[in-house]
């Protein structure tokens, strides 16, 4: 009565349920990028309110500018944010001698 699942079902549901998060937390994040936009708008006064807009603006697109970076960093294999590298060739160093 047991039924195995086929090879590879587990890996695909899994896979589905990382995309729904992705798509639930892009949702999530553009609506708190709205929600802060629209009270800059109602709290900041009228001459400021663009500046702050604009400062706003600049701090996400640093953030995600940053992540970008580190995740192509990462893809690439070349992320030393860890030190797994430096560590190792010193530990290799000091074996030699």
């Amino acid at each position: 009565m047991t039924d195995r699942l086929p090879e590879g079902a587990e890996e695909y549901a899994q896979k589905a349920v990382l995309a729904a998060l992705v798509v639930v937390g892009v949702y999530l994040a553009l609506r708190f990028y709205w929600s802060v936009v629209a009270f800059i708008d109602v709290w900041a006064p009228r001459e400021y309110a663009d500046l702050f807009e604009a400062f706003f603006n600049l701090a996400v697109l640093l953030l995600v500018a940053a992540a970008f970076v580190r995740q192509l960093a990462k893809v690439r294999g070349t992320d030393t944010s860890e030190g797994g590298n430096v560590g190792e060739e010193d530990g290799a160093e000091g074996g030699e001698e």
